[in-house]
C-alpha cells in the first residue's frame, strides 16, 4: 500500500470548508487568507504515530496530490469563483 492511499482519507478529514474555500476562490471574494494554510506541521501529541519511512516533504506532496485529485474529481465550477461538490 502506498502512503498516499493511506492519506487519501486523512486529507479529506483535515480539509476544512474555510481552507477549501480559500484555495478555490480568489482572495478578493473571501476578503481574507486561510488561518492555517497547508502544510501546517503542527506539534503532535506525545505518543502520536507518524510514518518513519517518509520525510515530511514526501508526505506533504502526497497529501497535496491526493487533494488536487479529489478537487478534480468532485468539485464542479459554478461560476463567479464558486464551486459545488459532485454527489455521485
Amino acid at each position: 500500500m502506498r502512503f498516499g492511499d493511506f492519506l487519501s482519507c486523512a486529507a479529506l478529514v483535515l480539509t476544512t470548508g474555510a481552507a477549501l474555500g480559500a484555495q478555490l476562490a480568489p482572495r478578493s471574494a473571501l476578503g481574507r487568507v486561510p488561518r492555517r494554510p497547508f502544510p501546517q506541521h503542527v506539534v503532535y501529541t506525545a505518543g502520536s504515530i507518524l510514518p518513519n519511512r517518509y520525510g515530511r516533504a514526501v508526505m506533504d506532496a502526497d497529501v497535496a496530490a491526493r487533494y488536487d485529485a479529489w478537487k478534480r474529481a468532485y468539485l464542479v465550477p459554478m461560476g463567479g469563483g464558486r464551486y459545488r461538490v459532485r454527489m455521485g
